[in-house]
């Protein structure tokens, strides 16, 4: 299921997404310009993905790769990476403890 179509939560659900976002440890998601909404060509279904990957960053659980901010690591087809909460919280999710 699209994130597009599953954005009505008021808590933040972090393990509804982060297991499928970033499947094994110490993989990257992968960003370009049509991720982010205020580019010239967005895409709804990555600019609903990215609202999720910007509230994981704004709860410290990824990083930008490479990138000062989430908006940059788009604009400039860069990757986003989880630290080590957000890996511990992948891991349950895996695990489905959560």
């Amino acid at each position: 299921m699209s994130p597009r179509h599953n954005l009505q939560f008021s808590a933040f659900p972090i393990n509804q997404w982060i297991s499928e976002f970033f499947p094994s440890a110490g993989n990257e998601f992968q960003l370009d310009p049509s991720y982010e909404p205020e580019s010239s060509n967005p895409d709804p279904d990555k600019t609903a993905t990215f609202a999720i990957l910007q509230r994981y960053n704004r709860v410290n659980l990824l990083i930008p790769v490479g990138a000062p901010h989430c908006y940059h690591a788009a604009m400039e087809s860069k990757a986003l990476r989880l630290i080590a909460l957000g890996e511990h919280y992948r891991q349950l999710s895996e695990k489905e403890l959560i």
